[in-house]
């Protein structure tokens, strides 16, 4: 299958296009929706006084190419790259990308994505652990993910993207 038989074919939802084949993704639960919004509410304060880009929430399509479609749990554009921002979807890569695993999602998220983003050329890619409280963030470095020092539950996250953004972790994780 391709992005256009994607668009046409699949009812609208949590679906995603991995190589030709559709794929959907189990249902989000509270605790993965409850880590999302909090993530999502800081970063949008955030951007709203620095206004250096657009942060999004899923359910939405980001097209990589003709037989990928994903749809990352968050994503962040700035403001000179937000002509990829289409009325149905996302033509080409954000500028970080952000997955709240599930134990059903696990080895999607930290395998079959990974390898899509860092093959896309997705600048950051972070993984949310909600059992550990922890957060692994990866920034693309010659065109490969390179693991940051791990933050914890204790610690700030800082992005590479979001120049000046730093969050302490607890905040993520209060449910």
């Amino acid at each position: 299958m391709n992005v256009r038989e994607y668009m046409t074919q699949t009812p609208e939802g949590c679906f995603e296009l991995i190589n030709g084949l559709v794929r959907e993704p189990p249902t989000p639960g509270y605790e993965h929706q409850s880590l999302s919004g909090n993530i999502y509410w800081n970063l949008r304060s955030f951007l709203n006084k620095t206004g250096l880009g657009i942060a999004l929430i899923a359910p939405l399509d980001v097209v990589l190419d003709e037989k990928v479609v994903v749809q990352p749990d968050l994503l962040f554009i700035l403001n000179i790259r937000k002509s990829i921002i289409k009325e149905k979807n996302i033509r080409g890569n954000p500028d970080l990308v952000i997955e709240v695993v599930s134990p059903s999602s696990i080895h999607h998220d930290t395998v079959t994505k990974k390898s899509l983003y860092e093959k896309y050329g997705i600048p950051e890619y972070w993984i949310v652990y909600p059992d550990e409280k922890i957060v692994d963030v990866f920034v693309l470095k010659n065109g490969k993910y390179k693991l940051q020092p791990e933050v914890n539950e204790s610690g700030k996250l800082k992005s590479s993207v979001l120049k000046g953004f730093s969050i302490e972790l607890k905040k993520i994780f209060t449910f």
